[in-house]
């Protein structure tokens, strides 16, 4: 039997879902057809609110189902993994949510109960597609089999940028215990410096809206994406179309990436963000050539009440100050519980690793959890 996972892309094409030879899954403009083994069956769950189309095996009992969603790992409490998007080849862009397509991150995210089913998700999905040309032929390891309960022979960096003042003091002192876990686990804690984390922010959503702008031009209605019933002209029917088809968050991106790509404020803004990017990468690089693992908290703070920083985007923006640089260095990273706050709300555990060294990462994350209790307890909300 096939393992989990394992199916082959057929073509990609632009028709409604159908079942044929293969299984041709599509939503929106965006489809793809998949054949599976001999004896093998696939499920397509057709979800126009969190990822468009799933693709998820049919697991006996003793295996376990997954599936992939864009979240902050760290609110739910969740056992979370971003591996290198070249190392996962995607079929198809989720066409019902309009950011995936237009903004490919390095990073795919996977969501799951632990690390173990992490690593079995990641084995099932990584791998390389010759029809995606983002894509990298890169042997793929036996993940689960590399996970082991103790870090000996691991060194571990902390990046003092992301030890700051203003850090809540319930995750600084979670992420604290959490290093004082990993250092009883045998692994040797290095304090490394990524010199320039303060830009990351501002340069991701430089370069993420201009690419927003850019790549969000298609759906107009024509050709991509829903079309408003208009009784003007042409002109009409577009901006009824994109004003309806597009959320505010999105409407937000669009304009902002406009403007930094506007005559006169190209090389201002979103060619120095790149030249930024290019700075942070080699950051990165410089520290993966002390330690093996980075460990960092997935946030500034503990989980925040749903709705509490939607009136405030630069709020919500700069809580991503720890996680974008991963995004720009186009390195790995995964995040798991590591504390809860004096509300009861939880806290992650950032853990992030060289390119392509997934397995590394984790190794790291197995120990830990192993020697934890956190990712098995609810989170008070």
């Amino acid at each position: 039997m096939a393992r989990p996972g394992e199916f082959e892309l057929i073509e990609r094409f632009t028709r409604p879902f159908t079942r044929g030879e293969g299984v041709r899954v599509g939503i929106g403009d965006d489809a793809a057809v998949l054949r599976l083994p001999p004896g093998e069956e696939l499920v397509a769950t057709v979800d126009a609110v969190v990822e468009g189309v799933h693709f998820t095996r049919r697991f006996t009992p003793e295996e376990i189902g997954w599936k992939a969603l864009a979240v902050n790992l760290s609110d739910l409490a969740a056992m979370g993994a971003r591996p290198l998007w070249a190392l996962v080849a995607l079929a198809t862009p989720p066409a019902a949510y309009p950011e995936a397509p237009c903004c490919r991150s390095p990073l795919l995210p996977l969501v799951t109960r632990d690390v173990r089913d992490c690593a079995l998700l990641l084995q099932a999905i990584a791998g390389h597609d010759p029809l995606d040309s983002t894509s990298v032929d890169t042997p793929v390891p036996d993940y689960a089999a590399g996970l082991i309960p103790d870090l000996k022979g691991v060194r571990i960096g902390l990046p003092k940028e992301y030890f700051i003042t203003g850090l809540d003091t319930d995750v600084h002192a979670a992420v604290e215990a959490a290093v004082a876990t990993c250092r009883a686990l045998g692994a040797e804690i290095v304090e490394v410096s990524l010199p320039h984390t303060e830009y990351a922010v501002a340069c991701y959503y430089l370069i993420a809206t201009a690419e927003a702008s850019s790549n969000l031009a298609r759906y107009d209605g024509v050709r991509f994406g829903r079309r408003a019933a208009s009784g003007g002209g042409l002109i009409d029917m577009f901006m009824q179309s994109r004003a309806a088809g597009f959320g505010s968050e999105v409407k937000r991106r669009i304009m902002l990436g406009t403007y930094a790509l506007s005559s006169g404020y190209y090389d201002a803004y979103y060619l120095k963000a790149q030249k930024v990017r290019t700075l942070i990468r080699q950051d990165f690089l410089a520290a993966f050539a002390q330690v093996d693992v980075l460990l960092t908290p997935v946030a500034p703070t503990p989980a925040f009440g749903l709705g509490e920083k939607t009136a405030d985007p630069l709020q919500m923006y700069l809580s991503d100050i720890f996680t974008i640089p991963v995004n720009l260095a186009g390195t790995c990273a995964l995040s798991l519980p590591c504390g809860v706050s004096t509300h009861g709300l939880p806290i992650g555990l950032q853990l992030i690793g060289k390119p392509f060294a997934e397995g590394d990462l984790l190794r790291a994350a197995y120990a830990y959890e192993q020697a934890t209790a956190w990712h098995n307890q609810k989170a008070n909300i």
